[in-house]
């Protein structure tokens, strides 16, 4: 025996001074609440208590707490009021940083009963959470001090702060063998062949995998089978993927890689398409709208012109990528992040030459997602490798893996153009080109998102738009929130701005001067659903029009405003279909089974918040069911906020189809919070319902489903109703500047969104602020980079860069009460939050910076080098715009 600490109040003894204390707990104590996000002790989500000080347990070995009292989130008994808090506020969305962040709070408040918000933006900012923008978090230990009486909880948040909630690194047994990937070295070269018989010599390597031992098809993605499961001859970017090894533990299986010998042709990559005057590229993907078809000239005397770039991203989920897989009679069970299951289990399917009722994909807990788990890549490997063992297989990305790895958002280079007469503006024109990396993945879709919300939520007498996507092989690019409609609304956000200020006009005055209205049509020649919403552009106006008379006379502060518009759901023509099955059990359980999957955006609240409203039912009468292609309808993608329209839609008229079959066998009646209560007297609970008509053979079991329609757009125009529910909002930004720094302090932003039936407020609200944050980032810190052979230079949290609590500035969040109009597509006038709510974010930043110093940022983001350098060209009159 090496030592002994106590766990939890247990002795526990262990033989391996050297042991990372993160492996003991998870692996060997099998304590799955404490979690690992990077490796390297940047995020926070290992976070547990040694001696009751919060330590960082990926960074300890076992001699470090030799002797000591070490606590995880299972050692919180019984259950603390600040875990019950927030749970019941729905604070964390994914739940992924939840168990570190109350560790370290938990410590917090030990010290202080009543912290200041000072006290805790200094313990959160050891903890990164992509979700939340942490607002939600703050707020609720801010009242904690005086609430009294707890409401009911549900089941699910009760599990995100008891470290109860498993995600798919979670889930697998202690003897599952490990895979482990060899990527590429280079960022484009042939593969000419691979030696791999030392890597089978080492003691513990099961097998190493080619793609000659893919049994189906080689090729995967998503609109087009064109990125390689492992190379078989041309490598495209430093993420593809070269070999699998197979080995009894994590290190052997890397040990493994390590051993393999590529024999590599290395060629000349393609690098920054959109920054060089290179024009050898590939077109992926082109798309063009023209509206209206006006002959004739219009007279333009004068043109404006600005050019705008976005930059490229990651979407630093919090949950590294993992995957298990295991067959068991005949089935393939595969569990990983995912944000289709049956889009998923189709590739599989395809993938392993085999039917797709033989295979299972399911969802378990997912620590974010907002595009990244469209293209995972896990699942896939392990459910190879489980095929070729026969043995349950499991692998987990590092960090650096996942920033080598992962699709990005798209960077575009914007040109727009404004033709001019009299002061009116009489045209716009935009030309987009983007960079989708190696492969296709969504870039189409994207592209025509782009496209279409161009012209933002305003009426131009012409428009022109013309979309390009290209081919290179640096990073891979693909769906990222907003899907395209982010970098347009920074870019067409960003030049209204200027050209008002160039024409003489306020730039919100600019702004309402040529907004969408019931009787103007959009560029895609459609009356937008929902535009006539005087209430929002008027709210906003006034909070703009208070803002900029209380910091006029603050030097170096400005003001800047951002509107956007989101198409909500697939759009062009793309069939958008939910479905949703209800079932009464004899326990009296309401059974709720969907195939969408819910990586923290609410899905569960809403559809409870929804079944409590119409028939009564509590959190824990209801038992729900997501992603899984076992026991789930199709329903689609989690992605384009489509998800609350398209489920609760479905869901209401389920629950009034399994209304009229209770009526059917029981006579006429109403369900209630308690069962069934009939016009004759008749009293039933949910469990006798179930009882009593499965003895007459019936289950009490319906199906329905919604759809969303809209019009399949010509590739050339783009006309046509392109998405049948829009969201409509603008955002606020007050700021400051520090000229000597460079540096940029957000004070406040304002929020304004015209949603009209919320849901879930809680929800929502912590939509808006995590968009908030993720929006942030994109205008002042965040970027990945690559050096010039297309490697990735960005391997750690902090080198991409995030916004840290004390950063956030105060948000207002106002949801104006405008109902929306109801129709086929949408019976209760709902719309979705969770990719508007960054859009506006990024150019109002952008915007309030000119405002307060008069430099145009137009190549974000805008770091205190990059404002100290236009500051100085400003001064010598070199360049307007930067």
């Amino acid at each position: 025996m090496t030592g002994v600490f106590l766990l939890n109040g247990t002795p526990t003894a262990y033989f391996d001074d050297e042991m990372n204390l993160l492996y003991f707990i998870r692996e060997i104590a099998m304590l799955k609440g404490t979690k690992q996000g990077c490796d390297t002790g940047e995020c926070g989500a290992c976070t547990i208590l040694v001696s009751g000080k919060p330590q960082r347990a990926c960074k300890l070995k076992l001699s470090d707490v030799n002797g000591q009292s070490v606590t995880t989130i299972e050692g919180l008994k019984p259950i603390t009021k600040l875990q019950q808090v927030l749970a019941a506020k729905e604070v964390f969305q994914c739940g992924h940083c939840a168990s570190g962040t109350i560790m370290e709070l938990t410590s917090l408040l030990a010290q202080k009963l009543r912290p200041t918000p000072q006290d805790i933006d200094k313990v959160l900012k050891n903890h990164f959470c992509r979700c939340t923008g942490y607002l939600p978090i703050k707020n609720a230990i801010l009242e904690l001090p005086y609430i009294e009486d707890m409401p009911k909880i549900s089941p699910y948040e009760m599990a995100k702060v008891t470290g109860l909630l498993l995600y798919s690194a979670d889930v697998a047994p202690p003897l599952a063998l490990h895979v482990a990937v060899l990527r590429s070295p280079v960022a484009r070269g042939i593969l000419r062949g691979i030696r791999k018989d030392l890597a089978l010599s080492i003691p513990g390597v099961m097998d190493v995998l080619t793609y000659k031992d893919i049994p189906g098809e080689k090729y995967f993605g998503r609109l087009k089978m064109d990125r390689p499961l492992l190379v078989d001859k041309e490598i495209n970017y430093a993420g593809d993927a070269l070999a699998l090894v197979i080995a009894k533990n994590r290190e052997t299986a890397r040990m493994g890689c390590n051993a393999i010998i590529p024999a590599i042709e290395p060629l000349e990559p393609l690098s920054n398409p959109l920054q060089s005057d290179n024009t050898d590229y590939q077109v992926a993907e082109e798309r063009f709208l023209v509206y209206p078809h006006l002959k004739g000239d219009i007279g333009v005397t004068k043109e404006y012109k600005l050019s705008i770039n976005s930059q490229m991203v990651d979407h630093l989920t919090l949950e590294l990528e993992s995957a298990v897989a295991f067959e068991k009679n005949g089935i393939l069970t595969v569990i990983a992040p995912s944000q289709n299951v049956f889009f998923d289990q189709m590739l599989l399917s395809k993938i392993l030459n085999r039917k797709k009722d033989t295979i299972r994909f399911k969802q378990v807990a997912i620590g974010g997602a907002f595009g990244r788990r469209e293209d995972t890549t896990a699942p896939f490997f392990v459910a190879l490798a489980a095929v070729k063992t026969g043995r349950i297989c499991r692998m987990t990305y590092s960090r650096a893996e996942e920033f080598r790895v992962n699709t990005k958002r798209h960077p575009f280079h914007m040109d727009f153009t404004a033709g001019v007469t009299l002061n009116e503006v009489k045209s716009l024109s935009v030309n987009i080109m983007a960079d989708t990396g190696p492969y296709l993945s969504w870039a189409p879709n994207i592209l025509r998102k782009a496209v279409v919300h161009a012209s933002g939520p305003y009426s131009w007498e012409r428009v022109r738009v013309d979309g390009k996507m290209i081919y290179s092989n640096t990073a891979f690019s693909g769906a990222f929130r907003g899907f395209g409609a982010t970098q347009m609304c920074l870019g067409t956000e960003v030049f209204i701005n200027y050209l008002a200020k160039e024409l003489g006009y306020d730039p919100f005055e600019f702004r309402m001067k040529y907004r969408l209205t019931s009787n103007k049509r959009h560029a895609t020649d459609q009356v937008l659903p929902g535009t006539d919403s005087s209430k929002l552009w008027t709210e906003g106006e006034n909070i703009y029009k208070h803002w900029k008379d209380e910091v006029s006379a603050e030097k170096d502060r400005g003001i800047g405003v951002a509107w956007c518009h989101y198409g909500i759901g697939y759009g062009g023509g793309i069939p958008d279909i939910s479905s949703i099955i209800l079932e009464i059990d004899e326990t009296g359980t309401l059974i709720v089974r969907c195939g969408i999957v819910d990586f923290g955006q609410g899905i569960r609240s809403v559809i409870l918040n929804e079944i409590e409203k119409k028939i009564g039912l509590k959190a824990d009468q209801v038992k729900i069911i997501l992603g899984d292609t076992m026991y789930c309808p199709d329903s689609g993608s989690s992605v384009s906020s489509r998800v609350t329209v398209v489920i609760v839609n479905a869901l209401l008229k389920a629950l009034v189809a399994l209304q009229e079959m209770v009526c059917e066998y029981f006579g006429r009646g109403k369900l209630h919070a308690r069962g069934f209560h009939g016009e004759t007297g008749l009293r039933l609970t949910y469990g006798q319902l179930a009882s009593i008509a499965r003895k007459k053979g019936v289950v009490l079991r319906v199906q329905r489903r919604h759809q969303m329609k809209t019009d399949l757009i010509p590739t050339n125009t783009s006309e046509g109703k392109a998405y049948a529910r829009y969201t409509f909002g603008l955002q606020i930004a007050d700021l400051s500047v520090n000229p000597e720094k460079g540096r940029v302090t957000v004070h406040r932003i304002a929020a304004l969104y015209r949603l009209g039936k919320i849901a879930s407020p809680e929800k929502a609200y912590g939509q808006i602020t995590g968009g908030i944050a993720m929006g942030l980032g994109m205008a002042l810190r965040e970027q990945f980079y690559v050096d010039s052979s297309n490697i990735p230079m960005t391997t750690l949290l902090k080198q991409h860069g995030y916004i840290y609590p004390e950063e956030m500035p105060d948000i207002q969040v106002v949801f104006v009460d405008d109902p929306l109009p109801k129709n086929f597509d949408d019976h209760v006038g709902l719309s979705g939050i969770g990719e508007p709510a960054m859009l506006p974010t990024a150019p109002a930043i952008i915007n309030a910076i000119e405002d307060a110093c008069g430099i145009l940022i137009t190549n974000p983001p805008a770091t205190p080098d990059k404002i100290k350098r236009a500051l100085k060209r400003k001064d010598k009159n070199e360049q307007d715009n930067y």
